[in-house]
């Protein structure tokens, strides 16, 4: 047998054993390349990067020679931002005003004012709209609108609470300040008054020491024991 022929019943042993082994990790189909950031990701990485930019630039001040106000000159990407967010509210102002007379217009339609909607309770409310024959939105339209009262109700009672609270606190500091005023006033007689009795005394003293006069044995000490203080 030639070295040829050896070479290729070598070569065909081979290519027979590696077709019989198994293999021990079957094949996967390759993925396809994901996207490196997901859509709102790359959202909000761009929108922090544009106001980034925004806010890493200066506002330029401009003085006028006419008077002390200062005028802040924004830059045309921040302009830019503050008018979208203008828009943006004004657009959400006008579709809740809108959306909130829609829904109250179809209320009074049905009998159904304010008020009841806030008084009434959950039960007689869903039997009145079983009742009415609403559609589903026009039901849940409804039932937003008694959230919306309800909310705007807590609100307006906690701010009267708050006025109410603020109104009694300025009372009670009023009354703190006059207390204040008038315990100040009384310790600076008090004080006024030591000192007056205090200059008595030492005139006392100094009249007994000058003319050879005998003090008490109690006052001797208290006068002592002032000189060792001293």
């Amino acid at each position: 047998m030639t070295k040829r022929n050896k070479r290729r019943k070598v070569g065909k042993n081979e290519s027979s054993v590696h077709k019989r082994r198994p293999l021990k990790t079957p094949l996967k189909t390759p993925l396809k390349t994901p996207l490196k950031t997901p859509l709102k990701t790359s959202l909000k990485t761009q929108l922090k990067a544009s106001l980034k930019k925004t806010s890493a630039k200066p506002a330029k001040r401009v003085i006028s020679d006419d008077s002390d106000d200062c005028d802040i000159d924004l830059d045309g990407s921040n302009s830019e931002l503050v008018a979208i967010a203008a828009s943006v509210d004004t657009y959400l102002e006008d579709t809740l005003d809108s959306m909130d007379s829609q829904t109250q217009a179809v209320t009074q339609r049905h009998g159904l004012t304010d008020d009841l909607l806030v008084t009434l309770s959950v039960r007689e409310l869903n039997r009145r709209l079983k009742m009415s024959g609403l559609s589903r939105q026009e039901v849940i339209k409804m039932k937003q609108r008694r959230r919306t009262l309800k909310n705007r109700g807590y609100a307006a009672q906690c701010r009267n609470k708050r006025l109410e609270q603020k109104g009694d606190l300025e009372t009670d500091k009023v009354v703190v300040v006059t207390d204040i005023r008038q315990l100040s006033e009384a310790n600076n007689k008090i004080r006024e008054e030591v000192t007056d009795l205090r200059h008595k005394f030492d005139a006392i003293i100094e009249f007994a020491t000058n003319n050879g006069i005998e003090l008490p044995q109690d006052l001797q000490e208290f006068v002592d024991c002032e000189h060792i203080m001293q």
